[in-house]
């Protein structure tokens, strides 16, 4: 019985992740035409609710599976993109995922104990947390590769910004949803991860 548990396990992560992927994708195609009048480059805009579900990632099916969902549906907007050979693209994957777990581990040294779903104050700890990491991480990769030569400080803090206003208004609503149905418990049976009502 234990070896069926620790097959099908895996299987319902992968799904999760799938799901976590796609949820991404979809938010960051609906940033893109919600707020297309607030994007400053093709890359950044003044709000971009995705980054917060880069973290929800991390805190729901933990830094691996997370990231995973994560990297996958980076990949999903590549391949939408049809940027499947651009190497920065790739790159930008890697750095908002580098950005997510470095955020979300300097939280946990921080805190010194799982991050609490229901504790607003900590996830938006996180969210500032990766709103220093991420544009500061995707500039230092421009800077290095040159990718961007016409990169400025306004648009490193417009993707801060986009970052910071994605991250708390995700942050607010996940903790809503957390609070006010059963997610918390289906979440915590299915990952281990500290829920405190």
């Amino acid at each position: 019985m234990r070896f069926s548990y620790l097959q099908a396990m895996p299987f319902e992560k992968a799904l999760l992740m799938l799901l976590g992927s796609l949820v991404y994708t979809s938010a960051h195609l609906a940033n893109l035409w919600l707020f297309d009048f607030w994007e400053v480059t093709p890359n950044i805009s003044w709000v971009y609710l995705p980054s917060f579900l880069r973290l929800a990632n991390l805190l729901i099916l933990g830094p691996l599976w997370g990231t995973f969902a994560t990297a996958l549906g980076g990949a999903e907007l590549i391949f939408l993109s049809d940027q499947g050979l651009n190497g920065l693209a790739w790159l930008n994957v890697l750095a908002s995922c580098s950005s997510a777990v470095a955020a979300y581990g300097v939280l946990r040294l921080m805190i010194h104990r799982p991050i609490a779903l229901t504790h607003l104050k900590e996830l938006l700890l996180l969210a500032g947390l990766y709103t220093l990491i991420n544009p500061s991480l995707h500039f230092i990769l421009w800077q290095a590769i040159q990718a961007y030569t016409e990169t400025s400080l306004h648009d490193f803090v417009a993707m801060a910004v986009g970052d910071l206003a994605g991250a708390v208004l995700g942050s607010v609503l996940f903790v809503w949803v957390v609070r006010h149905t059963g997610v918390a418990q289906w979440v915590a049976g299915r990952v281990l991860v500290k829920i405190d009502r």
